[in-house]
């Protein structure tokens, strides 16, 4: 499903497991990888981007994820996400749930890709990512940029 390598990640959230993240087969819950991925990219927003969630709305479009292995007690997830396809109105953004020791992945235990709309919160629509936030997005993680469509429908 991912296009990037591991070293294209440049930014990295550890994930602090909690008690009600577990289910009865004592693994963490598959809905929760949904929540671990929505706090990393949450983080990247505030981060990499310094995005204004005042002013600037997201929605998720599309979501997908292969679980690959499960995430146990005595695990300490760490959720590394880039921005690798950057258009108008929208971004496309892989994230990898891994295991480090010493700084390096020893196990993959997801893979994601969604897809971020921007949206104009005032008329609940897309709007264009501002362009502040798209140069922050290409200085850490160089996506591609999608060209610039001439008619006003979203991607």
């Amino acid at each position: 499903m991912l296009k990037s390598k591991i070293e294209d990640f440049k930014f990295e959230h550890i994930i602090p497991l909690r008690w009600s993240d577990f289910d009865f087969y004592g693994h963490v819950n598959n809905a929760t990888y949904v929540t671990y991925l929505e706090l990393a990219r949450t983080q990247y927003f505030r981060d990499v981007c310094e995005w204004d969630f005042k002013n600037i709305g997201s929605v998720v479009a599309k979501l997908e994820l292969d679980y690959l292995l499960p995430i146990e007690p005595r695990h300490k997830p760490t959720v590394m996400v880039r921005t690798s396809l950057v258009g108008n109105t929208s971004m496309t953004m892989e994230s990898i749930i891994v295991q480090k020791e010493n700084g390096i992945v020893k196990t993959v235990f997801a893979q994601a890709r969604n897809v971020i709309v921007c949206v104009d919160l005032e008329k609940m629509r897309p709007m264009a990512i501002p362009e502040g936030l798209k140069k922050q997005i290409v200085e850490v993680d160089q996506p591609i940029i999608k060209a610039v469509k001439t008619d006003s429908k979203s991607e």
